[in-house]
């Protein structure tokens, strides 16, 4: 055992435990006079008292209406659910009315595709060439 200057304990060799009480010994630290490292119990704690229930006269609640009862036989018919973003057009109408107006209507075979025709919608002043009756309504038929 070697002490330095600072007084602390330097030991080359052992385990800790050993190493630690030679240096409480050195200290003059003994286990007597040296805190306890068991754990000590938590304190119990006081028992939470629940408040007394308040004490009230019972109101008098109003009765719901029963429902009327249920009528037997067949139900009615569901009407189809709805598809997010889909739009209703009357096309006939609008074909209608876009032949009223002048408009006319191209179809292209395509090149690659033999069979396919691609349809575009022109307006009656010339213009940009529109590919389907839905682009037509949003662009000169807002009421459709």
């Amino acid at each position: 055992e070697k002490v330095d200057s600072s007084g602390a304990l330097a030991i080359a060799m052992g385990s800790e435990r050993s190493r630690r009480t030679k240096y409480e010994k050195l200290l003059g630290l003994d286990k007597a006079s040296a805190p306890s490292k068991k754990r000590k119990a938590p304190a119990a704690k006081p028992a939470k008292k629940k408040p007394a229930p308040k004490k009230q006269e019972p109101e008098e609640e109003p009765e719901a209406p029963e429902p009327p009862p249920k009528k037997r036989g067949k139900a009615a018919p569901k009407a189809p659910p709805k598809r997010r973003g889909a739009v209703k057009l009357d096309k006939a109408a609008l074909e209608a009315r876009m032949a009223a107006d002048g408009w006319t209507k191209e179809e292209k075979p395509r090149a690659g595709k033999p069979g396919h025709v691609d349809k575009y919608y022109v307006p009656p002043g010339g213009g940009r060439k529109l590919r389907s009756p839905l682009e037509v309504a949003r662009a000169a038929y807002p009421e459709f």
